[in-house]
């Protein structure tokens, strides 16, 4: 393979958050084979009061070392609805008028649909120089790819799903008798923590039943408290790369009763740790989630949740085979390394583009 120079723009070396995530594990896994430059233009976690002029002083820094590189054969933005569209495409369009380079946008909101609904004439325009200007556009699913679609070239879209580091997890096999289950989130309000914890709620405390959240966030303390009232339920807060792992090698159901998502690459490093999951209907979800991988329900259904965990409780062998059929899907579809592959496929594309 034929080394290249790849220009990342996006949230980068940030501890939280999905799309830094993703580019940390795709910086480390390309850059065995290519150049990689890593710009971090994300916004400065910095208090709100200060968070203006924070963030206008680190815009010209950004534009500042985006312009002393030296080109990069390629630049690939990494980008959610909102703010972050606005300001990571920036830097991407500035990079291909100054150096004339082919580029990939890769889309990961979880509200990208209704971002791109808005009726604002100004904010209409831009995304339209955007995807006119891009040689590529990454989105997750099929979904996505429809709903790209109507704004954009059919053949500038790529659909490329997030991966998983399938080797750092290890199911472990359940012992205890206990049913385990497991929550690791964003704590706010759109992963569905109220739902989550109305849910847990009702288990009481059972001690059959054992319970695992992870996460920190603004609703923090409804999770704090629902671990004070029930000693089934333990809240480690926010939690390493480690701690996560052994939280999922060791659970048998994983929840994310999320409102929007785009896809969640929790919910695969659950299934990579032997997990059936119970998720909500949204975005990406039910393309991966069927019957056979766990139970879909709708979002803000406290009850729904209760009753899938309930079922999947009462039919340990099929909750068995569910969790081994997860597993194999990740490492069949869901890895790296194939990821990798993929990724770079679309690179070559965008520029053998005429």
């Amino acid at each position: 393979m034929t080394e290249m120079t790849i220009l990342v723009i996006g949230a980068i070396d940030r501890d939280t958050g999905g799309i830094a995530q993703y580019t940390n594990e795709q910086i480390r896994h390309l850059q065995r084979d290519n150049e990689i430059i890593g710009l971090d233009v994300s916004a400065p976690e910095v208090r709100r009061v200060l968070l203006v002029p924070y963030a206008s002083l680190k815009l010209f820094k950004d534009v500042i070392k985006l312009v002393r590189q030296d080109p990069p054969d390629i630049v690939h933005m990494h980008v959610a609805q909102g703010i972050p569209f606005y300001r990571e495409t920036l830097f991407g369009l500035i990079a291909t008028y100054f150096w004339d380079i082919e580029t990939v946008l890769h889309i990961h909101g979880s509200s990208f649909d209704k971002f791109l609904e808005s009726d604002g004439i100004l904010s209409n325009a831009y995304q339209s120089v955007v995807f006119e200007r891009v040689d590529k556009i990454v989105c997750l699913s099929s979904y996505w790819e429809e709903v790209l679609s109507n704004h954009t070239d059919q053949d500038k879209l790529e659909i490329l799903p997030n991966a998983v580091n399938v080797c750092d997890y290890a199911p472990e096999e359940n012992e205890s008798g206990k049913l385990r289950i497991s929550y690791i989130s964003d704590l706010v309000k759109r992963k569905g923590v109220r739902e989550f914890s109305n849910a847990v709620e009702q288990f009481g405390d059972d001690d059959s039943i054992q319970i695992d959240v992870a996460g920190k966030g603004p609703l923090s303390s409804i999770i704090q408290d629902l671990s004070d009232q029930h000693q089934n339920v333990r809240y480690h807060g926010y939690v390493s790369e480690d701690t996560k792992q052994d939280i999922l090698n060791r659970s048998d159901i994983f929840i994310l009763p999320s409102y929007a998502e785009g896809l969640p690459i929790v919910i695969l490093e659950a299934m990579a740790g032997g997990n059936a999951i119970v998720s909500t209907n949204v975005g990406s979800i039910p393309e991966l989630i069927g019957s056979e991988n766990g139970i879909l329900i709708s979002p803000r259904n406290e009850e729904m949740i209760r009753d899938s965990v309930k079922r999947l409780g009462n039919e340990r062998k099929k909750l068995h085979e569910i969790k081994r059929r997860n597993r194999e899907l990740i490492e069949k579809s869901f890895s790296w390394e194939a990821h990798k592959r993929d990724l770079t496929q679309i690179y070559n594309s965008a520029l053998q583009k005429e």
